[in-house]
């Protein structure tokens, strides 16, 4: 019975993230390789295989475990909440999300983000977008969503996304903070699994998510997702800005986007908002991660002079520390 649960449930995340090709291609392969090598070794084939995977149960675990964590991910559900967080997330005065939505030029594509948002299953939020100068038509998209009461529209001159999501944070007041660039989309029970654990979770003051994504070069996955490791982030990022939501006193603390950065902000944000304190990692889907245009900051703008800055900012922490 439990092996055909867990059989079923690898069936559901196959079809899911959309796989189907590339088990099909797997097990093709897979079945060639069996066929060719038990005409060479005969009757032997089996042994050797379970030979080979004696020695070869290290790398074995580690996909289990990575499988484990992908069922988690695509499992998780607003029903099977943490104890007290019903009771608490009804207590939250409203808003008790502020989401800043930065964008330039994506008229084409901002409702589909912000209609994420309004499809959330956590209700009580409120939602800045702010229009860094766009030149297009985002103003008269996003005018039949200001119907929503919770939906604000406010325009400035271009001045970068970390200078545009500062002017959110200036202009919302809720006690957490949630991002979605104009290119990207939410699942839909993202606030929902972030804010129970906030809640439940005093202690706690910076979550992430799951992001899915065809574009970071990940290997043999879609899902760029790892538990928390301080060690780890120092070297190179793994929390997407539209997978955080945190404490709005992490800004009076660390202080808010750098304006210096483009490229790689999400990174120098989250280095300091977890200085002190580790992060929350949520096995919950976030975020989907799009490419749509050719105006990607990750594809304009050369990162290395924005690592070196990110690099001498970490240097000086860990001296004063």
């Amino acid at each position: 019975m439990i092996r055909q649960f867990k059989h079923n449930l690898r069936a559901m995340i196959i079809r899911r993230l959309g796989l189907h090709e590339e088990v099909a291609e797997l097990r093709d392969r897979v079945e060639r390789l069996e066929i060719t090598l038990a005409d060479r070794l005969g009757p032997g084939l089996d042994e050797r295989i379970a030979t080979a995977s004696r020695e070869r149960v290290l790398m074995a675990e580690g996909v289990e475990l990575r499988l484990f964590a992908l069922e988690q991910l695509v499992t998780a559900l607003p029903s099977a909440r943490p104890p007290g967080a019903r009771a608490a997330v009804a207590e939250l005065s409203s808003p008790a999300v502020s989401v800043i939505l930065p964008t330039y030029n994506r008229a084409q594509f901002i409702g589909e983000a912000i209609g994420s948002v309004q499809a959330q299953s956590f209700s009580a939020w409120e939602l800045v977008v702010i229009d860094d100068g766009s030149l297009d038509e985002t103003e008269a998209v996003v005018a039949p969503f200001l119907n929503d009461p919770r939906i604000r529209y406010i325009r400035q001159k271009n001045a970068g996304s970390s200078a545009a999501r500062n002017r959110g944070l200036e202009e919302t007041s809720a006690a957490l903070v949630a991002y979605i660039d104009s290119d990207n989309t939410w699942y839909p029970d993202f606030l929902t699994l972030a804010v129970d654990q906030l809640v439940v979770h005093p202690e706690i003051d910076f979550v992430y998510g799951a992001l899915v994504t065809y574009l970071h070069n990940l290997q043999s996955t879609c899902i760029l997702w790892e538990p928390f490791d301080r060690d780890r982030l120092t070297r190179g990022n793994f929390i997407d800005t539209n997978v955080i939501v945190h404490r709005r006193e992490l800004v009076d603390r660390y202080g808010g986007w750098d304006p210096r950065l483009s490229r790689l902000n999400d990174w120098d944000f989250a280095l300091r908002c977890t200085a002190d304190k580790p992060a929350r990692p949520l096995k919950a889907l976030a975020a989907f991660y799009r490419q749509v245009d050719t105006i990607r900051i990750s594809e304009t703008i050369n990162a290395d002079g924005e690592q070196q800055l990110i690099r001498t900012k970490l240097s000086h922490v860990n001296n004063s520390g």
